[in-house]
């Protein structure tokens, strides 16, 4: 996957390894490695060309994030879709070496992940579209994603205020700022005051 350039797919090769005859193809990917890149077309890893109404899931992809110490440390992450009509886009986080510190129990190490999927991976998306579940062990997670008001301001994205009279002869500005108009990348978002719940049955169904 790349924000910049389009993933061009071309057979390299079939392998007949499997006791029943069943061939086992090979690709090449052109957008993950100038020279090319060898990726096994699991169905259970790989869902590119899904059914009409079925789930849409990317492979797990190795991504390096600083910890709240500013260590280097590793995760995988995904995207999904769950089905139609009401489609949304999953980022799956994974949490898989317990030596680097978990996106599930810090919220600084979730948002600076968080923060640089969207603006890679789904920029333009709208933000109301999209869901965040953490995989740690046996715990899968959904958090709640909201907009960083003062940074969604600076970058001069739409929003209405309104005066209102404090007392004293001063004055406090409220914002409201509508849904549809947060998109990825174009403002800062983060987790801080989420609280992990449990994963609606339709976003489980699209990560299976």
């Amino acid at each position: 996957m790349s924000g910049s350039a389009s993933k061009r797919l071309l057979r390299v090769a079939s392998l007949d390894s499997s006791a029943n005859g069943r061939a086992l193809l090979q690709r090449l990917d052109f957008a993950r490695c100038s020279v090319g890149w060898v990726v096994p077309d699991h169905p259970d890893r790989r869902n590119l060309r899904a059914e009409r109404g079925m789930p849409y899931r990317t492979a797990f992809l190795d991504l390096t994030y600083p910890d709240e110490s500013a260590r280097p440390c590793a995760l995988q992450f995904r995207i999904a879709f769950t089905e139609a009509p009401e489609r949304f886009g999953i980022i799956q986080l994974r949490h898989v070496n317990p030596d680097h510190q978990s996106p599930l129990n810090s919220s600084i190490v979730r948002d600076r992940v968080l923060n640089r999927i969207l603006d890679v991976y789904l920029r333009g998306v709208a933000l109301n579209a999209i869901r965040l579940v953490v995989e740690d062990g046996e715990t899968l997670a959904l958090f709640a994603i909201e907009v960083d008001i003062h940074d969604y301001i600076a970058r001069g994205n739409p929003y209405d205020a309104t005066h209102v009279a404090t007392g004293r002869c001063r004055f406090s500005e409220r914002v409201a700022i509508r849904t549809d108009s947060v998109i990825a990348g174009r403002a800062r978002v983060h987790t801080a005051h989420a609280k992990p719940v449990p994963v609606p049955k339709e976003i489980a169904a699209a990560l299976r």
